[in-house]
């Protein structure tokens, strides 16, 4: 089964309201919530400037968040390498998500020197902490024995977590191993479980490989109905998927033939 991820540069997806500060905050504290603020009213100028002063004072949660600003140029002229740097402050202080930011920095040479050695530990902290981005990451890596020894057996377990964590593209490279059974035991029901799974969640891959399954009745009984609604559903994500098209049509063929034949 065709798997695809790359190790995902973080979007920033909006930060979380803005929340009380309770009593006797900690240093920085006033001003991230100051950035916060800034920040969900649209003022990122306001909020890279509110970041980077709570990060001078302590707060390790701003250098997080003014890092993210400077990776992605909001509010302020984009630059890895200021990225970089507040982000290993952050991710030293055992922020995850800061640690799979800078493993991406690492990863793909972005402000710093490029070292995908350094970017596997980033990442692998990152999971540890608990991002499932950072598990998606080292898993892809594992995946093509990139800075560390090729394991699929690693990427496995990591694709598992990232699953796991609402990373749906890597519950999609999960189900190729488990079809294939490489890395893991083999597994039909459950790849097909997890293909549903990434469709369901717009991965056209996904839906794809169900397509095929039934398509080709391999593993599963043959079914053109569901080919063809699967093909049409992997089409409707993405209508550039590569062969989709073709394959649908010899199944819609096959399904025009097989009811012709029943109805005679």
């Amino acid at each position: 089964m065709r798997r695809f991820f790359t190790p995902l540069q973080f979007v920033l997806a909006g930060l979380v309201a803005l929340f009380a500060v309770p009593a006797g905050a900690a240093p920085g504290d006033d001003a991230h919530a100051a950035g916060m603020a800034a920040y969900n009213n649209g003022d990122t100028a306001g909020a890279a400037v509110a970041f980077e002063r709570s990060c001078a004072e302590g707060s390790m949660q701003g250098c997080y968040d003014i890092g993210r600003l400077y990776d992605h140029g909001e509010g302020v002229m984009r630059d890895y390498e200021k990225a970089a740097g507040f982000y290993t402050r952050a991710c030293d202080a055992d922020i995850a998500d800061s640690c799979n930011n800078l493993g991406f920095l690492y990863d793909f040479g972005r402000g710093v020197v490029r070292d995908q050695a350094r970017a596997a530990v980033l990442y692998i902290k990152a999971c540890d902490g608990g991002d499932p981005y950072g598990c998606a990451s080292i898993g892809y890596l594992y995946d093509h024995g990139e800075g560390v020894a090729l394991d699929r057996g690693k990427a496995a377990h990591y694709y598992g977590q990232a699953c796991d964590g609402g990373r749906l593209k890597a519950c999609y490279n999960l189900a190729g191993f488990l079809a294939d059974g490489e890395g893991v035991a083999k597994d039909t029901t459950k790849a097909l479980e997890l293909f549903e799974k990434s469709c369901d969640g717009g991965v056209a891959p996904g839906c794809f490989n169900l397509a095929v399954t039934y398509h080709k009745g391999e593993e599963v009984g043959q079914d053109y109905a569901r080919a063809v609604a699967y093909y049409d559903k992997a089409l409707a994500i993405d209508p550039k998927l590569p062969s989709a098209r073709q394959y649908r049509n010899l199944a819609q063929a096959s399904l025009e033939q097989q009811t012709g034949s029943v109805a005679n």
